[in-house]
């Protein structure tokens, strides 16, 4: 049966779009100002409850031991003139378990698709997610992505992130802290390249006490690219204690490419620990010359120091296989000479 000759279903989702078009126009006066901007972002996660059709929903149960388990792969098929997709995962970790999951993003074909993807991950006591996400979109896709993570006291979360696709890409993330001894580590990798746009907003609440977190990112723009990063780290009353760490470094690799990195805190208690790093600019000119006083023709050593770069997220990933994929991918997508891509 269609969609459109359901009217019992056709009627409960004009009635979610009322909702959401209403949401779209509203903030709730009551909203906190350090909580506005992850309401607005929240229009997209509500899109996907509104018009996904299905949910790859993961359970893992307490104390099960499944480090490198679990590998989602989407792939977009329907052109945006056609229809959109709305990838939806739900994943449970019980108490004291652990989990390795990793999600691909992928298209088919050169048009281009709509994606608007959901992901919530509930983590229990003393669990433990290492969570791989690999953007990798066709050319002309638009990709919208919301993360929401909850973590109970002693939880780990490690989240990578890479991404290299699409025409223009956002990716949303809201981890919250919500146990004391939480931990949540944020690590992500966006190149761009030709005309595209890759940004990401990642907000991370403290609302416990001795709860740490950390956020690294590492850019790269080439030709006319707008790659963004804006990380929030929120640090409410009473969750004293708190560590957290924010290191956002974006690299220009074109006169017309442009890098924004914006960190941000807000803290509402007294005894913690917070810092933060923002930089954006072209390759070290020291370096550059070191490698090319070394015999190394300029175009090899550009490459060489791009590579470096990214590594900084990369080599995080403790998948082998993964990890190489990933580097090859990249060099692919940086258009590395050969002589790089011999030593991946």
């Amino acid at each position: 049966m269609s969609f459109f000759a359901d009217p019992d279903r056709f009627l409960d989702a004009v009635d979610q779009l009322r909702r959401f078009v209403a949401l779209m126009r509203f903030v709730h006066p009551a909203v906190r100002p350090g909580d506005a901007q992850r309401v607005k972002d929240s229009r997209f996660a509500l899109l996907n409850d509104a018009f996904a059709t299905d949910v790859a929903a993961i359970r893992v149960a307490a104390a099960s031991d499944c480090p490198t388990c679990v590998e989602l792969v989407f792939v977009a098929t329907v052109e945006s003139q056609a229809g959109s997709s709305y990838p939806r995962v739900e994943l449970q970790v019980e108490q004291g378990a652990r989990l390795g999951l990793i999600e691909r993003h992928v298209s088919v074909g050169t048009g281009g698709n709509f994606v608007n993807a959901s992901v919530k991950v509930d983590i229990a006591r003393n669990a433990t997610v290492n969570h791989y996400r690999v953007q990798e979109s066709g050319a002309k896709a638009i990709w919208f992505d919301t993360l929401s993570a909850v973590l109970a006291q002693g939880a780990t979360y490690k989240l990578h992130g890479v991404n290299a696709g699409g025409l223009s890409s956002r990716s949303t993330i809201n981890v919250l802290l919500a146990g004391e001894h939480a931990d949540a580590s944020i690590s992500v990798a966006s190149l761009g390249d030709r005309q595209q746009i890759q940004d990401a907003f990642v907000r991370v609440e403290h609302s416990a006490p001795n709860a740490r977190s950390e956020q690294t990112f590492r850019g790269i723009s080439a030709g006319r690219a707008r790659v963004a990063f804006n990380g929030m780290v929120v640090v409410r009353e009473g969750a004293h204690g708190t560590d957290s760490q924010q290191s956002l470094r974006g690299l220009l690799a074109g006169p017309e490419a442009e890098i924004d990195v914006r960190p941000q805190l807000q803290i509402d208690t007294d005894d913690v620990r917070c810092a933060h790093g923002a930089t954006a600019g072209k390759l070290d000119d020291d370096m550059l010359f070191y490698l090319l006083s070394r015999g190394i023709d300029p175009a090899t050593a550009q490459r060489l120091l791009k590579w470096a770069f990214l590594e900084d997220v990369v080599a995080r990933i403790e998948v082998p296989e993964l990890r190489r994929q990933i580097e090859r991918s990249l060099a692919g997508q940086m258009h590395e000479a050969a002589e790089l891509k011999e030593l991946l």
